[in-house]
């Protein structure tokens, strides 16, 4: 059984003047990865993890949905992945900068956990970190 629990990151820029929230960014990253099969009690993590999206899955996806919200902008989108197991813990940092328009650019990122549950203990045993982050350059 897969558990997700969904965070926001607290990097945005001129999240305002951007055509999607990072909200609505969480919740499309969400979606790409809600397409994946039910988890089968008794089924090794690894069938599950299997299962996932590729990144280019999940790229074309958000670009797509991102292309219908508006055609003002390109699309950075850049998606990093992170398996953790029960006994790791990950510690990330990422940082961006950019030469770029300070008032018609952006940039927003966002994080999915799928966390792995141990059909017998019901505990967590490990997981998937999914990273998003899409850069907008205001054409």
């Amino acid at each position: 059984m897969m558990n997700s629990e969904i965070g926001f990151t607290v990097q945005k820029i001129n999240e305002s003047k951007l055509p999607i929230t990072q909200e609505e960014l969480t919740t499309a990253l969400e979606d790409e990865l809600n397409k994946i099969p039910e988890h089968k009690e008794g089924e090794p993590a690894e069938a599950a993890e299997s299962d996932l999206p590729t990144n280019k899955t999940i790229i074309s996806g958000i670009i797509s949905k991102l292309q219908q919200r508006s055609s003002k902008f390109k699309y950075l989108v850049n998606v990093s992945r992170f398996t953790r197991n029960k006994q790791d813990l990950v510690d990330i940092e990422n940082g961006f900068g950019a030469l770029w328009d300070e008032e018609q650019d952006g940039y927003l990122s966002s994080f999915v956990d799928i966390d792995f549950i141990d059909d017998e203990s019901g505990e967590v045993d490990g997981g998937i970190t999914f990273i998003c982050s899409v850069y907008f350059v205001h054409l």
